[in-house]
């Protein structure tokens, strides 16, 4: 698994950045995630001088946003060496006010214990796997070795937190699109949406496909598909009770901001993420056929 996601991501990091990320098709889908995963952030990572773990942690995407956490310490892990090195140089361009301690180690979930990290065990305060779980579901053995290092790195009532795609929710969306065929490929199963395709990485199978099954995903102007594996609501829920965890959020995008959209956080997340281009901040349908998808996290260690 770990093998195409970073073949992939290696490709995707040779790919100049868009002149104007404004006018990316995605931009507004991206800030909404961002603007998520900060909500989450906030709210549900609360210790005081947290340490933190980061678990794929890309190109340092959420390296600002743990600013605002305050972290004593933070451990970025990702399995591709280039994300790894702008992570680290991102980090390293903070405002000297607005530094924190940090590691940046090349890591792969699926093989390495939390000791090639430099974690001790219970040590995390926080740890976030954002959009990266799905790498993870290759199989029930996989899924559960990964939350096991999540559960060894965490104190007790540490909090584990992320996002990742639904296969449930992605199988509404395909359902509705076989009735067309100009979305619809009957010999491939490659459903076509607006910001992204599917379809199943295995020619013998058609959608739905079960847990576990690999699927490719081509997003936005990707040049070649990523391996992903099917992870629903149901699957990830009960191995995180099976390890342990007290589950105290598993919701959509959407459910999750408007939950929250009374809260001051949320407010002051909200304008501050959007602030930048207005005119650029409502979501279309499009944009929601892929934010939909999403489902967000809250796990605790009792």
């Amino acid at each position: 698994t770990m093998t195409d996601a970073r073949e992939f991501y290696h490709q995707k990091m040779m790919v100049p950045k868009e002149n104007n990320r404004l006018e990316a098709p995605q931009f507004r889908v991206r800030n909404y995630n961002n603007f998520i995963k900060s909500l989450l952030l906030k709210l549900y990572c609360r210790n005081v001088s947290p340490r933190i773990w980061d678990i794929g942690s890309g190109r340092g995407q959420d390296v600002k946003k743990y600013i605002h956490n305050r972290p004593e310490f933070v451990y970025f892990t990702e399995f591709v060496e280039l994300a790894r090195e702008e992570c680290k140089t991102r980090w390293s361009e903070l405002n000297a006010r607005d530094q924190y301690q940090a590691s940046f180690t090349l890591y792969d979930f699926l093989t390495m214990n939390i000791s090639d990290a430099g974690i001790l065990p219970e040590s995390i305060d926080c740890a976030a796997a954002q959009f990266c779980l799905n790498y993870a579901a290759k199989s029930a053995a996989s899924l559960e070795f990964v939350l096991g290092q999540v559960w060894a790195s965490l104190k007790k009532g540490g909090m584990f937190l992320g996002t990742f795609a639904d296969g449930d929710l992605l199988h509404r969306k395909i359902l509705i699109r076989m009735h067309h065929p100009e979305y619809f490929n009957k010999e491939t199963s490659k459903t076509l949406f607006y910001h992204y395709s599917v379809q199943p990485a295995n020619k013998e199978q058609k959608f739905p496909l079960g847990d576990f099954q690999p699927y490719l995903i081509q997003i936005g102007d990707d040049m070649v598909d990523c391996i992903e594996y099917i992870l629903t609501e149901k699957t990830l829920t009960n191995v995180a009770k099976k390890i342990g965890f007290e589950v105290k959020i598993m919701e959509g995008f959407p459910e999750f901001s408007y939950n929250h959209q009374g809260n001051q956080v949320h407010q002051e997340l909200y304008n501050r993420v959007f602030q930048l281009q207005r005119h650029h901040s409502k979501l279309t349908p499009e944009d929601c056929e892929l934010i939909d998808i999403y489902t967000v996290f809250v796990f605790r260690k009792p």
